[in-house]
């Protein structure tokens, strides 16, 4: 939607197959942006390839607290899996 190609800085419509999207087929993501769609604000973002993926990213959101050794400190990470070795984090 046009709020998430904001706050990940892509134009809209911007699909999977461009290769812009911060995660690829099989992967589901979870992003914090500071300052992007307003000033002082923070956005969290919760996309994934297909909606399996989606739901994976969303589980390990669901449960931060067991997963936050792999989520902290990171403002994005891929997730393949809702598992500690399914989390990783997305470098610029």
């Amino acid at each position: 939607n046009k709020l998430t190609a904001q706050a990940l800085g892509l134009t809209y419509p911007t699909y999977g197959s461009s290769g812009l999207l911060p995660f690829a087929q099989g992967e589901g993501y979870v992003g914090l942006t500071d300052g992007v769609l307003e000033i002082g604000k923070y956005a969290v973002v919760v996309a994934g390839w297909e909606a399996g993926d989606t739901r994976n990213a969303c589980s390990v959101l669901q449960q931060f607290g067991t997963f936050a050794t792999q989520l902290d400190g990171n403002m994005a990470v891929k997730v393949t899996s809702v598992s500690a070795s399914g989390i990783t984090p997305v470098t610029s």
